[in-house]
């Protein structure tokens, strides 16, 4: 196993795995940075508050799994802040340090939104996730049952239970269709027809007398 070295090393190993509060921690002179550069524009709190959340969240998802040699740098890259310094970002940050706690408040909550959608997979909310195999399995099982009923029905089969506990046999038979039945449905009409004309004789034939 690694060793951990430093507690920069640890917040990075708990970023990757999606820790948004890790994650928040690991960049925060960066994200700092981000809002105070959107506010250098001439955007208000709330605004760049969005724009700040919106752009850290896609830099989120791609952040975790992802092994970097620089992860400093990588994220200040992705969050468009180009030849990023630590020291003098925090202090052209240091101009809205009464806005920065509401800030980070908002940036928090947006990644741990974040976090719980991907534990329960797809973007969706705990409690909304739909299942749509359980209709699937009854529709099988229904049609199963009805195809083993009409079986049981045309092969005349015999279902015998018995408790030799109690001596006592149950029975439930399927009566074999009658041939009316056919007869009547036209299903195997043809079919009959063709057997009656092979058990007819060939040609004329004199019935023996054994008088002679």
């Amino acid at each position: 196993m690694k060793k951990i070295d430093s507690h920069q090393e640890l917040y990075n190993k708990f970023a990757r795995a999606g820790d948004p509060a890790a994650f928040c921690a690991l960049f925060r002179d960066q994200f700092n940075s981000l809002y105070a550069g959107i506010r250098e524009t001439g955007e208000g709190h709330d605004e760049a508050c969005a724009a700040a959340v919106k752009k850290i969240s896609a830099v989120y998802k791609k952040f975790i799994g992802r092994s970097l040699s620089n992860p400093g740098r990588w994220v200040a890259s992705k969050c468009g802040l180009k030849n990023f310094d630590a020291g003098a970002d925090t202090a052209a940050g240091a101009a809205y340090a009464d806005k920065i706690g509401d800030y980070e408040k908002q940036l928090s909550a947006a990644l741990q939104r974040r976090y719980s959608e991907r534990l329960n997979g797809s973007g969706v909310s705990k409690g909304k996730i739909k299942n749509k195999r359980p209709p699937v399995i009854l529709a099988v099982s229904l049609l199963t049952a009805v195809f083993a009923v009409i079986f049981l029905f045309f092969s005349g089969a015999v279902i015998s239970v018995n408790f030799d506990k109690f001596e006592q046999e149950f029975e439930v038979s399927f009566p074999a269709v009658k041939e009316e039945f056919w007869r009547k449905s036209g299903l195997v009409h043809s079919v009959i027809e063709l057997n009656a004309e092979a058990l007819q004789p060939s040609g004329n034939t004199e019935p023996v007398s054994s008088h002679e």
